[in-house]
C-alpha cells in the first residue's frame, strides 16, 4: 500500500552510475548510493512460477524476461503474471552503506519472501499456489532490517504470489499487482516511520472524536425539536467527514491487504455524501422552499454513488464536477444571505469560502500535476503545510459549529429575556390580584357588617313583638 508514502519521505532522484567491468548486465544494476531512501521500483528480472533454487545467490537468472516490479495491470500483457512469481535484482553498495544497518521497505497486496544473497530475511504472510493456501499480507512498508557484506555485488530475490489480483482490480480498480520496493537507513526509517504513525493516528482518531461528538450532539437536538431540520443536516455531514478520518486511521493499523483495498476504494464515497449533506445544509438555512437547483446535487450525487458499483470510469470525473458544483454553488448561496443580511451568513462566509478555496485549488494541482505530486510532512513548514491542509478541511464544521453555536446562544438570550419579561409581568400580575384580593376582602367586609347590622335590628324588632304580645296576653286574663 502506497498510502502513507507521500507523508513519510522526500522523493529523490534514483542515481544510475555504471561501473567498468561489472558482470551484472547493467539494465538489472541498481546503485545504491550512500543517499537514502532508493527505490527499487525498476526493472527486474522476473519468472513466472515457484523453485527455491531461484532464491540462491549465484542462480544464473539470464534467460529471464524483465518486467517492472510493480506488475501494472494497465501495462503488462495478460499472461505475464498469473498468481505466482519470482524477483531478481542485483545491487551495487555504496562502500560507506557495508555492514551498516538499512531497511528494506515493501508495499504489496498479495503475500512474499525476501531473500537477500539467498538468505531468507523476512515473509510477510504466506506464499501459496492458490488463493486457498495463500495468506496475503499487507506490509505498509514496515522496514526490514538488512546488512550488506563486502562482495562485489549483492541479489534480492523475491518469491512472490498474489492469486487474488484480477478480483482487487474487477472490484477496487487496484491496478498495481506487484510490489513498490525502497531501501532506507534502518534507523531514520524506524524513528521516522514511528513518528509519523503516532502522529497520524493521533490526529486522525482526534479529529474523528471531535466530528463525531458534534455528530452525535446535533442528531440529539434534533430528535427533541425535529422542525429545526438545520440539525439533522449538520449531523449526517459531520458524521460523514468523521468517518473519513476514522477509517483514514484504519488504513494505518490493518495489514489485511482486502480490507484496506475495500476501504481505500470506498471511503471516497464518503465525499459525495459530505458535499450533499453541505449544499442542503446551506440550502435550509437560506432558503424556504429548496430552490431547483437542489436537484442538480441530487442527481451528481446519485451517479458519483451509483458509479462505485456500475464501474464505467466516471466516478473521478462525477465526484470532481459534484464538488465543483457544491462549492461554487455554496459561495453564491453565501454571497446570497450575506446581500440580504441573513443571520449568521458572514461566520458560514468564512468556512465556506476556505474550503471552496481548497477544494478548487487541489482539483487545479491535481489536473496540472497529472498525479505526480509529491508532499512530505517534515519540518516546520511541512508540518505548517500539513495543519493549513487541516484547518482548511475543518473550516466548514468549525464555522458550522460555530454558527449554531451562536443561534443556540441567541435563542437561549432570547428565552432568558423572554423570562425576565414573563417574570416581571408576573410580578405586575401578582401586585394587581393582591389589590383585587384586598379590595374584595374589603367589600367582603362591609357586607358583613351591613347583614350583621340588619340582624341586630331584625332582633329587636323581633323582642319588641314579643314583648307586646306578652303583655297583651296579660291584659286579657
Amino acid at each position: 500500500m502506497t498510502f502513507i508514502k507521500n507523508t513519510l519521505f522526500i522523493t529523490l532522484l534514483l542515481s544510475s552510475i555504471v561501473l567498468c567491468g561489472q558482470k551484472p548486465d547493467k539494465a538489472l544494476v541498481s546503485i545504491v548510493t550512500d543517499t537514502v531512501p532508493v527505490y527499487l521500483n525498476t526493472v527486474w528480472k522476473y519468472h513466472q512460477g515457484d523453485n527455491m533454487e531461484w532464491a540462491k545467490y549465484d542462480f544464473n537468472d539470464a534467460d529471464w524476461d524483465t518486467t517492472t516490479i510493480a506488475l501494472d495491470l494497465d501495462e503488462i500483457p495478460k499472461e505475464t503474471f498469473t498468481g505466482n512469481c519470482w524477483f531478481r535484482l542485483k545491487i551495487i553498495i555504496d562502500s560507506s552503506l557495508v555492514n551498516l544497518p538499512l531497511g528494506l521497505t515493501l508495499s504489496h497486496t498479495g503475500a512474499s519472501e525476501i531473500y537477500i544473497d539467498g538468505k531468507l530475511v523476512h515473509q510477510f504472510g504466506k506464499v501459496g499456489s492458490n488463493k486457498t493456501d495463500e495468506r496475503p499480507y499487507s506490509p505498509n512498508e514496515i522496514p526490514i532490517g538488512i546488512v550488506f557484506d563486502q562482495r562485489e555485488y549483492h541479489s534480492i530475490a523475491i518469491r512472490y504470489s498474489n492469486h487474488r489480483y484480477l478480483e482487487n482490480y474487477e472490484k477496487y480498480e487496484e491496478n498495481k499487482a506487484g510490489i513498490s520496493i525502497a531501501i532506507n537507513a534502518l534507523n531514520e526509517i524506524v524513528a521516522e516511520e514511528t513518528r509519523m504513525q503516532n502522529i497520524m493516528l493521533f490526529t486522525f482518531v482526534l479529529l474523528f472524536g471531535i466530528l463525531f461528538t458534534l455528530s452525535f450532539v446535533h442528531f440529539l437536538l434534533y430528535t427533541f425539536y425535529k422542525k429545526h431540520t438545520v440539525n439533522l443536516y449538520y449531523s449526517l455531514f459531520a458524521f460523514f467527514f468523521s468517518l473519513l478520518f476514522f477509517f483514514t486511521a484504519l488504513l494505518i493499523i490493518i495489514h489485511l491487504p482486502s480490507l484496506q483495498l475495500f476501504i481505500e476504494y470506498y471511503i471516497y464515497m464518503l465525499i459525495p455524501l459530505m458535499l450533499f449533506m453541505l449544499i442542503t445544509f446551506l440550502y435550509s438555512l437560506f432558503y424556504n422552499p429548496f430552490p431547483k437547483i437542489f436537484w442538480v446535487a441530487v442527481v451528481l450525487t446519485f451517479f458519483s454513488l451509483l458509479f462505485f458499483f456500475v464501474k464505467l470510469g466516471y466516478n473521478e470525473l462525477v465526484i470532481t464536477a459534484q464538488a465543483l458544483f457544491v462549492s461554487i454553488e455554496a459561495v453564491r448561496v453565501i454571497i446570497r444571505a450575506m446581500i440580504k443580511k441573513y443571520k449568521g451568513a458572514n461566520i458560514l462566509g468564512v468556512g465556506i469560502f476556505s474550503f471552496a478555496l481548497f477544494v478548487v485549488g487541489i482539483i487545479l494541482v491535481a489536473y496540472l500535476v497529472g498525479g505526480t505530486l509529491n508532499i512530505t510532512i517534515s519540518g516546520p513548514v511541512g508540518i505548517l503545510l500539513a495543519l493549513l491542509v487541516i484547518l482548511a478541511l475543518l473550516s466548514i464544521p468549525i464555522s458550522m459549529s460555530v454558527y449554531l453555536a451562536k443561534d443556540f446562544a441567541t435563542v437561549n438570550a432570547a428565552l432568558e429575556n423572554e423570562k425576565e419579561k414573563l417574570e416581571q409581568r408576573v410580578i405586575e400580575r401578582t401586585a394587581e390580584v393582591v389589590a383585587q384580593k384586598n379590595l374584595v376582602e374589603e367589600k367582603n367586609s362591609e357586607i358583613i357588617a351591613s347583614i350583621r347590622y340588619a340582624k341586630r335590628i331584625q332582633d329587636a324588632l323581633m323582642t319588641s313583638q314579643k314583648y307586646i304580645e306578652r303583655n297583651i296576653n296579660r291584659l286579657k286574663k
